[in-house]
């Protein structure tokens, strides 16, 4: 009977052993995956702030083309300016010699 019972609680003992192993290989698993997971989500996480480095960039570069041009149209705008006053000046002047020849 002795024998019996310490066949059994050895035959339980190997079974809480293995039991143990199964549950460290999942736990091992476990932590496995979530360290894949992890990678994965960095990864993501990387590309998706490259793609926003990319359009940060785009939107600088294409925010430096525009102030480029409203410059240039300023400047426009400007010379137009000034052409328009010089040519309401010679346009006074024109008036005025209309005038001395109709006296």
């Amino acid at each position: 009977m002795t024998d019996n019972l310490n066949k059994l609680i050895n035959s339980n003992l190997d079974s809480a052993k293995t039991a143990n192993l199964n549950n460290h290989s999942i736990y091992l698993n476990s932590n496995s995956i979530m360290t894949i997971l992890m990678i994965a989500t960095i990864g993501q996480v990387s590309n998706a702030m490259q793609n926003m480095y990319g359009v940060a960039q785009k939107s600088s570069e294409n925010a430096e083309i525009i102030k480029t041009s409203v410059n240039e149209t300023t400047k426009s705008i400007g010379q137009v300016a000034i052409t328009a006053q010089s040519k309401g000046e010679l346009a006074q002047k024109l008036n005025e010699l209309v005038h001395k020849f109709k006296l």
